[in-house]
């Protein structure tokens, strides 16, 4: 559950190997993840993209993501740019539906 200290939510979809990254300030997605490849911006049109050697990788990189993120709205507010700013990222699952064993 989001409390006030988490700045940015990862959501991850097992099922589909995915995951997005988003602000907990205005729910907009900056980020997301499909296997190793991860999408980045806010702009979906121009988004850059980076390649990694596995899901952790690509998982860890969204947390860095989310930390120049924290940085950039840091910086916006009027606070000192000398200082060390990182995100508080609240994990969640995305698929927590209960899938039947093929009963119809």
């Amino acid at each position: 559950m989001t409390n006030n200290h988490d700045t940015h939510i990862l959501i991850h979809y097992r099922d589909k190997d995915t995951s997005i990254l988003a602000r907990s300030k205005d729910s907009m997605v900056i980020c997301g993840r499909e296997k190793c490849k991860v999408a980045f911006g806010e702009d979906p049109r121009a988004q850059q993209q980076r390649v990694f050697l596995n899901n952790t990788a690509a998982i860890v990189f969204m947390r860095v993501i989310a930390d120049e993120d924290q940085r950039q709205i840091m910086l916006a507010a009027g606070h000192p740019e000398d200082a060390v700013y990182t995100a508080r990222c609240e994990e969640r699952e995305g698929d927590k539906r209960v899938v039947s064993a093929g009963v119809m």
